[in-house]
């Protein structure tokens, strides 16, 4: 192979929407773990 990726066209659009889904979990998580570090500074500056 010339080294690009194959992606194979059967079931790309489902496995498309559950990467979105993992994607968007991740965020969630992300965002939550930003907040609580900003509670912890607040407090601790407080």
């Amino acid at each position: 192979s010339d080294g690009i990726a194959y992606i194979p066209l059967t079931g790309t659009k489902k496995e498309v929407e559950m990467n979105l889904e993992e994607i968007k979990s991740i965020l969630n998580t992300y965002s939550y773990f930003v907040r609580a570090l900003n509670l912890v500074s607040n407090y601790k500056t407080a």
